[in-house]
């Protein structure tokens, strides 16, 4: 999923709130101009996996999301932001073989 459409109001590629869900295999560039993400979790049972995110702002982000597994997974920011993003209201995530060069930001 490659675009550069720009994210003035933190417009994510995938945005998620069903619960169950596994995403394997993505490869997701969004170089908008300003605040690009690649994915938004918001349910709860998730596996995120095997897959690439370059974005302007930050990759991956928990909201609210519970019970989430990501593995084998390279989230790069192309501006200043984390790789991922954790909210304050997540519950547990497990964090398995992943390159964050940015770091991971948990609010927990």
């Amino acid at each position: 999923m490659t675009g550069d459409a720009p994210g003035s109001t933190l417009r994510h590629a995938i945005f998620c709130e069903r619960h169950s869900c596994t995403f394997t295999g993505l490869d997701v560039e969004q170089h908008g101009t300003t605040r690009r993400r690649g994915i938004e979790l918001r349910g709860a049972d998730y596996r995120l996996a095997d897959s690439e995110f370059e974005t302007t702002d930050t990759p991956i982000v928990l909201n609210g999301a519970s019970d989430v597994t990501v593995e084998n997974c390279s989230a790069a920011p192309t501006a200043d932001a984390y790789s991922l993003r954790i909210s304050s209201d997540s519950g547990a995530v497990q964090l398995s073989a992943n390159d964050f060069p940015a770091g991971v930001r948990d609010d927990r």
